[in-house]
Order: structure tokens, then sequence, then C-alpha cells
């Protein structure tokens, strides 16, 4: 589901210098589309070039140790609800977006829906638990979601 994102990034990539191709996968903070490890397979200079690149195309690139974090909320896939099997939390969380489609607002739960659905059924149905209990805590009006245009923090 985050092909879009994925080919942009993957021709931003393009004429780096790197020792090795780099990395390029979901990322497992919630603040963050896609991970990269280019800090791994080139200098820093090259690096460094790349994340230019990237915030110059709208990228919300952000250093984590030996991995760049990437985001861009404009290229997630929704909301086209995602085919996710519809039993147990993944089908809770399809039943919540169809009855509450506000909910696409919340960028880090449409992270969470996003990795749901690329991963095997047992992955979906754990990332699905969490987000169930997230949306439930918003519905309820326990915490604000976040709202974050491409380009902010």
């Amino acid at each position: 589901m985050l092909t879009a994102a994925r080919n942009e990034l993957r021709r931003l990539l393009d004429g780096i210098p790197c020792r090795r191709p780099p990395v390029l996968r979901r990322a497992l903070h919630d603040g963050a589309m896609l991970a990269c490890d280019l800090p791994k397979a080139a200098d820093p200079e090259a690096t460094d070039a790349f994340c230019r690149r990237a915030v110059a195309a709208g990228w919300r690139a952000e250093r984590d140790g030996d991995w760049i974090l990437l985001d861009r909320p404009d290229l997630l896939p929704f909301p086209a609800i995602p085919d996710l099997p519809p039993d147990g939390e993944t089908g809770c969380v399809l039943s919540l977006l169809k009855r509450h489609p506000e909910l696409w607002e919340d960028l880090p739960g449409r992270r969470m829906m996003a990795r749901a659905s690329e991963t095997g059924p047992d992955e979906a149905e754990r990332i699905c638990r969490a987000l169930h209990a997230r949306w439930a805590m918003l519905l309820a009006g326990h915490q604000e979601t976040e709202r974050m245009g491409p380009h902010a923090d």
C-alpha cells in the first residue's frame, strides 16, 4: 500500500553514491511511514544530500541513529479501506473505520493501518489490536488526534 511512497524515495536515492543498496522498509515508529538505512550504506555527505533531496520533495527526513525516518502523509494510501481479514482485531478496526471515517485524521493510526495492510495475518492482528485500543481512546475523547501536514514535525 505504500508503493507510491517507496517509488518516490527510490527515485530520490538514484545517483546517491552507496557502498551497497540501502534498505527501505516500513518504519516501526508511529511517527514515520518509512525508514532507510542509508547512513550505514553511504558516507555522511551522501546521506545529507539525500536528506536535502527528500526535504525538497516534501518529505520529513529525520535521522534516528543508523536510520532515516521518512514521512509524507499525503502519500498514505487512504482513506480507501485496506483489504484485511474481516474478523478478530482487524475486523474491529475495519468496523470502526466504516462507522467513524474521521479516524483517518489520526496520522499515527493511518501509519499503523498501512503497516498492518502489508504484513501477514498474525502481525496485522497485533498491529490492529494496538490500533483498536488507540482509536477506542480517541473516540472516548481521552486524547486528541495528531493532525500533521506533509511538512510538519
